[in-house]
């Protein structure tokens, strides 16, 4: 009778899985294909192999051949082969229990290092809310005192109704080769307060800010103007094969031309490179942070300018309480004639975003400025038709990398005195 054990090189007590692993190995060491010299001996021990592991692949007929098989004689301290098979089955069902139940440990295991590291995580997220937390309520505590009359406030603005500072100065710019106009208003050489005590780390601190006398436009620049630059500009074409160029630049338009029906709507997609280009040609520079944020106050104070302390849905786009970017002027100018500084549209500005700028000794030289790399982040100011109020607060500041080109992002030209 053929010993199957030894023909597959395993033990008596071996399991299945120990089986089908010496079956493997041999098969690979013994076939035809491996011993081309003495093929016809492999050939015989393949069918000696295949026909032990057919036999002892099968508990049932592995159980056969256990009860026919006489005692090896290193196992004749039992006194028959049913008591050698009965502590071969018993030492196989230990040894499946105890398999099972090291698994079973080692999944109790995993679960508690996860435990533990979802508790960790929840300790840290609870230490991060109550310093955010605490940060938020002395945050508000400023606000609370500057916001305590802030309803009788502006009921007093507009009962007043006061008055631009001084009266709107006006100039009309011509784009060159083009019939088309773009509308500025004259910004006072000015030295005021620029930042918040009650903004971001980047709005402090608050500083005196002197810039001379220039011209911002009274608007954004529209699509229908941006339409005009590109037709005469064409490697500024959304068309323009550019490598660099960003994905979303000028998605809404129609080739060259802007979006039907969105002629006057401030132009967004564009890139801080592509304004910078569309203000050189036109012979207009972007405005600096400083010159954004003294025309944006209106000559006033107020964290949202005109002496205000809040800003209503009737003053700004914002909130997404208009679905999307409106037209250009579609809301009342501030003190200086200056339309939509506030919601509706980020604007790019000249600088390069700089977290501590503020502390710098730069930020308090006449027409500060912080100079860069042109691929650089940039700053933008305003907010747009989407953000919160307190995006809208004048001395909010924002920035994007000089290539992005957001549906949030637009600009307006300026230049100094001429």
């Amino acid at each position: 009778m053929k010993d199957y054990y030894r023909i597959l090189q395993a033990h008596r007590e071996a399991d299945q899985e120990t089986i089908k692993a010496a079956y493997r190995s041999l098969t690979r060491r013994v076939h035809p294909d491996k011993n081309p010299n003495n093929r016809e001996w492999a050939e015989r021990r393949m069918r000696e192999i295949n026909e032990a592991y057919d036999v002892l692949s099968d508990n049932a007929k592995r159980a056969a051949f256990d009860r026919e098989y006489p005692v090896p004689s290193e196992n004749r301290g039992f006194a028959s082969n049913d008591d050698l098979l009965s502590a071969l089955e018993e030492n196989r069902a230990l040894r499946d229990r105890v398999q099972k139940l090291t698994a079973l440990l080692e999944r109790q295991d995993g679960e508690a290092r996860e435990l533990q590291r979802l508790l960790e995580e929840s300790v840290q997220c609870r230490e991060r809310l109550e310093k955010e937390l605490a940060v938020e309520r002395e945050r508000n505590k400023l606000l609370r005192r500057g916001l305590s009359s802030a309803a009788e406030e502006e009921a007093q603005i507009d009962e007043e109704r006061q008055p631009p500072v001084e009266s709107v100065e006006t100039r009309v710019m011509k784009l060159p080769g083009s019939s088309m106009t773009m509308v500025f208003v004259r910004i006072p050489a000015s030295t005021f307060e620029m930042g918040s005590k009650l903004g971001n780390p980047d709005e402090r601190p608050v500083h005196q800010a002197a810039v001379d006398g220039f011209w911002i436009g009274a608007e954004p620049v529209t699509c229908r103007q941006f339409s005009a630059f590109i037709k005469v500009n064409p490697s500024w074409s959304k068309r323009s094969l550019l490598s660099d160029r960003h994905s979303d630049y000028l998605k809404p338009f129609n080739g060259d031309n802007p979006p039907f029906g969105k002629e006057q709507h401030p132009v967004t997609h564009v890139t801080w490179t592509a304004a910078a280009a569309f203000a050189k040609w036109a012979g207009f520079e972007l405005p600096t942070e400083a010159q954004w944020e003294c025309a944006a106050r209106g000559g006033q104070g107020g964290e949202y300018g005109g002496g205000r302390s809040f800003i209503s849905p009737n003053a700004a786009n914002f909130a997404g309480k208009r679905g999307g970017v409106v037209p250009t002027r579609s809301y009342p100018p501030n003190a200086y004639g200056v339309y939509e500084m506030l919601g509706n549209v980020w604007e790019w500005c000249a600088d390069v975003y700089d977290e501590s700028f503020y502390s710098s000794p730069e930020a308090s030289e006449p027409n500060p400025m912080r100079v860069g790399d042109g691929s650089a982040r940039r700053v933008i100011r305003g907010g747009s038709w989407q953000s919160l109020s307190s995006d809208l607060r004048v001395s909010a500041r924002g920035h994007m990398k000089a290539e992005t080109a957001s549906m949030f992002c637009g600009f307006r030209c300026a230049f100094r005195e001429r």
